[in-house]
């Protein structure tokens, strides 16, 4: 049998997560709770003009902004939601909803996992991310509001356009019109002096 994610992360020994995991299933762990407040400031991300936008690209590239956010962090979390969807992935699909929280629960529990610091991290990102599409929908919606301003004063255009291109057919046919009875006067007169 390979691997689990626990085992690839470095977080578990394998016989260290069969026990925990034996233990969880029996419900020999105290169930995790965490219900003291999180304090979370998010004024400084609201205040950022986010440098990690690729203004060249229309589509947000949101590990991109993971990556760059980074620097308005005031640490590095070791355990971030990430890592707890891996385990959460890493459970049997068959295994009920309400026994996959449990038995995450009771890991995170046993693993010493901070949830306070998991779950201020999952601000962050979502703070961020919010951050970073309200700055890209604004570029964006800027543009297709002058588009569509262009696309309106190019209507106008083509309108006076066609009605000037109007204007020439019809003069050329009155120019063509207007020459040939010139010219047909001419060579009316012209036959009677040259003509026997």
């Amino acid at each position: 049998m390979g691997r689990s994610i626990f085992e690839k992360l470095g977080l578990v020994e394998a016989n260290e997560l069969k026990e925990v995991s034996e233990a969880t299933m029996e419900g020999g762990l105290q169930s995790w709770q965490h219900n003291e407040p999180l304090v979370f400031d998010s004024a400084d991300i609201a205040n950022i003009d986010p440098p990690y936008i690729n203004i060249e690209s229309d589509v947000i590239d949101i590990d991109e902004v993971y990556e760059a956010s980074k620097i308005h962090m005031d640490s590095i979390p070791s355990v971030t939601v990430c890592t707890i969807r891996d385990m959460l992935d890493s459970l049997p699909n068959e295994m009920p909803q309400k026994t996959k929280k449990t038995t995450l629960k009771n890991l995170m529990n046993s693993l010493g996992y901070d949830p306070a610091q998991i779950k201020k991290d999952a601000e962050f990102r979502k703070t961020v991310l919010d951050h970073a599409n309200q700055k890209k929908t604004i570029k964006l919606q800027t543009e297709l509001d002058d588009n569509v301003k262009k696309i309106e004063e190019l209507k106008v255009e083509i309108e006076q356009l066609s009605i000037r291109n109007n204007d020439i057919m019809s003069a050329i046919e009155t120019n063509r019109a207007n020459i040939d009875d010139a010219v047909s006067f001419v060579d009316y007169t012209m036959a009677f002096i040259e003509g026997d």
